[in-house]
């Protein structure tokens, strides 16, 4: 018995796992719930924790567990997600406004930046991404975790490849000099 919740709860964390990172990287509020059912799910059937009686006995702190979750979250979301996702789109904001200032008057309109951020051409407003903001405020353990465990992953690949890059570059002009050298005499 004791083996078959150990399977189960490692399956249930590991499915838990995947769910929650595919949710940050799809930025997909469906595979939040998702992710969020199964961690119940593993709770109940993985380490046989009665949730649902536990939910009851421990409301009140519960709630207030939940809004300091969300508060972590928002805070988080606020201080790194939203403007590293802006950040990521910088050439399509600075298309935007290009395009948006070429195609206002040039006589009498204001054309500044800051008119450009509250017109309707800048789409990054907080309030056309409700889902996705609402995403990584309930998703932040997993959004933090990627991100800590992906940028030194990238960095470790980047460096890989550009001194293998560079060591397979020099044996490239190394062995077509040596072609040249033997055949172009």
């Amino acid at each position: 018995m004791l083996l078959e919740y150990g399977i189960l709860a490692f399956a249930g964390l590991a499915i838990f796992t995947a769910a929650g990172v595919l949710s940050i990287e799809t930025d997909s509020m469906l595979m939040s719930v998702a992710t969020i059912i199964i961690g119940a799910l593993t709770l109940q059937f993985g380490f046989n924790i009665a949730i649902w009686s536990f939910v009851a006995a421990n409301f009140i702190l519960l709630m207030s567990l939940l809004f300091l979750y969300a508060g972590v979250g928002a805070v988080y979301t606020a201080i790194w997600r939203w403007p590293e996702y802006i950040r990521m789109n910088k050439t399509y904001v600075m298309h935007n406004y290009t395009t948006w200032s070429r195609l206002r008057p040039k006589t009498g309109s204001d054309n500044s930046f800051d008119t450009f951020l509250n017109s309707d051409a800048y789409e990054f407003n907080a309030g056309s991404h409700k889902e996705r903001l609402a995403n990584w405020v309930i998703m932040w353990p997993f959004s933090m975790s990627w991100e800590i465990a992906r940028k030194p992953t990238k960095w470790i690949y980047k460096t890989l490849f550009s001194v293998l890059g560079d060591m397979f570059q020099s044996i490239s002009h190394r062995t077509a000099r040596n072609i040249h050298n033997k055949e172009g005499k």
